[in-house]
């Protein structure tokens, strides 16, 4: 425990900004997008408020033969503040992991998607979502029902209102996740829900968070990331 708080404030230290925060994350067998065709294969259009209704519809699972890995955050704001919630979402696709198996692998765009943005404002443009995605992921069985994730992830996320706007969103770690089944999902998590459902971008009646990661954000520079 020690090691890792060592790690917690070295991170923190060193690739200012970051933050850590309390998360929600999970495996879930069996599954796929319900949206395959993601990300559009130019870009989000210029009109891509009209392109699909909600930035966190990508994430959303339905039954298929893959292994998704899911991670939420979801961060209060300043109670002062009037609809300062915000909430982050990441969900990779692997293969099926039969038991055992070992996999690694680096990230392809339609693999993992990264959406953000305000919790109280799902339409009209609002949020970003991930065209462009890289890095690397490593999966180990601990056990039946527990995953030991090793994860480099880069994307490119543009605000869908004006997708000249983009940001990089970065999510680095080591992971311990536990299994969830399919029909145990959530709208937070990744069940299919209406676009306007509140349980999408609020944490309604989760347990509490299960995790830990970092995140760091910094601005797309001249078309170049930065590192």
């Amino acid at each position: 425990m020690w090691l890792r708080k060592l790690v917690i404030v070295g991170a923190i230290v060193i690739c200012r900004p970051v933050l850590a925060v309390e998360i929600d994350c999970a495996f879930v067998k069996n599954v796929r997008f319900s949206s395959i065709d993601w990300p559009p294969s130019k870009g989000l259009p210029s009109d891509s408020a009209t392109y699909f209704s909600s930035p966190v519809t990508i994430h959303q699972l339905v039954p298929g033969s893959g292994t998704a890995l899911v991670f939420r955050s979801f961060l209060d704001g300043n109670p002062e503040t009037h609809d300062a919630a915000q909430y982050w979402k990441v969900t990779i696709m692997l293969p099926d992991l039969g038991a055992g198996r070992r996999y690694s692998a680096p990230l392809a765009d339609w693999s993992a998607r990264a959406s953000r943005g305000g919790s109280a404002w799902l339409g009209n443009g609002s949020g970003f979502v991930s065209t462009q995605s890289s890095g690397h992921v490593k999966a180990d069985w601990m056990s039946s029902d527990e995953l030991n994730i090793n994860l480099v992830a880069g994307f490119v996320t543009q605000l869908v209102a004006d997708p000249t706007i983009a940001s990089q969103l970065r999510l680095v770690g080591k992971f311990k996740l536990q299994g969830l089944r399919a029909d145990e999902l959530t709208p937070w998590m990744g069940a299919v829900a209406g676009s306007n459902d509140r349980r999408l971008t609020y944490r309604v009646g989760e347990p509490s968070a299960r995790c830990n990661w970092f995140i760091e954000e910094a601005p797309l520079l001249g078309g170049i990331i930065p590192r």
